[in-house]
């Protein structure tokens, strides 16, 4: 699947999908695999994902949901959701309404990620 049709009848997760990749090849060599379902970042590891809520959710949903995998809870983000997905990993999610929700905190913890 190409980047167009995962976005299609989503013009508004694109435009926020826009600066989350802008940010996410600023950290460096990364294998990008887009599913129906998200697109998933790997470097030596799979370290980020993206997904369109409104998939999947009736309602008011964000436009876009970031989620990164760490090895602890981190709280210097306001995470929508944190679940332990297997022993010592986190996945953390994060909405993002407009591309201003991926703040420096938020950059310093994808940096993080990417670098375990």
């Amino acid at each position: 699947m190409d980047i167009q049709t995962f976005f299609a009848s989503f013009p508004e997760s694109y435009k926020i999908y826009l600066v989350v990749n802008e940010v996410i090849d600023a950290l460096g060599p990364s294998v990008v695999q887009i599913t129906t379902s998200q697109i998933r970042y790997t470097a030596s590891h799979h370290f980020a994902y993206l997904w369109i809520p409104g998939r999947y959710q009736k309602g008011r949903v964000a436009p876009l949901v970031l989620s990164i995998p760490l090895p602890y809870v981190d709280a210097t983000v306001e995470w929508k959701e944190v679940v332990e997905v297997s022993p010592k990993v986190f996945m953390h999610h994060k909405e993002l309404w407009t591309s201003s929700d991926l703040d420096h905190r938020l950059v310093h913890i994808l940096r993080s990620s990417y670098a375990q």
